[in-house]
């Protein structure tokens, strides 16, 4: 239950309030276009969209008891507000230890995803990043009036769950789009513990 809570927050807040379609959007970006590459300093992933994103940290101490939990995301909206890319990680208090528990926690994040927006879920697909599991699953939620398609990607890595979304209106969806900003995810290198003190060094004995 805790996972699937989590998980409620790493699909975009996409215009809940003022979700509109506009009459004659304009086009300025595609699968075609020139994209820009994305590299955040320790986050341990690399990705691609169409226009440089934004960077938001929301934090959330009232989830799981005790608990504070930190989700980044990295938004850009083109083409007139029909098409949103999100980029969103965080990390998981519970150790990944076993098949089992990976498996659960993928899964939750499925459903947390959905419920995020109520919407319904078309599809889902158990995928693999390198050794890493994950989900690639689409939905579609009423969002003031207007049918938006959600295109997802989640992928588990040790304790950091990485989410890749594009959200556009359902009869504008681009998959060449989607499947341009899923492709460009790579894992890079992070430094490891780095909020943890570094070790003590054994003395030398001497002779």
């Amino acid at each position: 239950m805790k996972i699937t809570l989590i998980a409620l927050f790493l699909a975009l807040p996409l215009m809940q309030e003022n979700a509109k379609e506009p009459q004659h959007p304009e086009i300025t970006h595609s699968a075609d276009t020139t994209w820009v590459r994305v590299s955040p300093n320790d986050v341990g992933a690399a990705f691609s969209m169409p226009e440089e994103p934004e960077h938001h940290e929301l934090t959330f101490d009232k989830i799981v008891k005790g608990q504070v939990i930190i989700v980044h995301q990295y938004r850009a909206t083109v083409n007139d507000g029909t098409a949103n890319f999100v980029f969103a990680y965080n990390d998981l208090q519970s150790k990944m230890d076993n098949p089992n528990t990976i498996r659960n926690t993928l899964e939750g994040a499925v459903r947390g995803a959905t419920a995020r927006v109520l919407g319904s879920l078309t599809s889902v697909e158990e995928i693999r990043h390198g050794r890493h599991m994950g989900r690639e699953f689409v939905y579609i939620a009423d969002l003031n009036g207007t049918l938006y398609k959600f295109s997802t990607r989640i992928v588990l890595v040790g304790q950091r769950l990485f989410q890749l979304n594009l959200v556009m209106p359902e009869e504008a969806f681009d998959e060449r789009m989607a499947r341009k900003f899923f492709d460009s995810f790579k894992l890079t290198k992070r430094k490891a513990q780095t909020d943890l003190p570094p070790q003590p060094r054994k003395k030398k004995s001497s002779k």
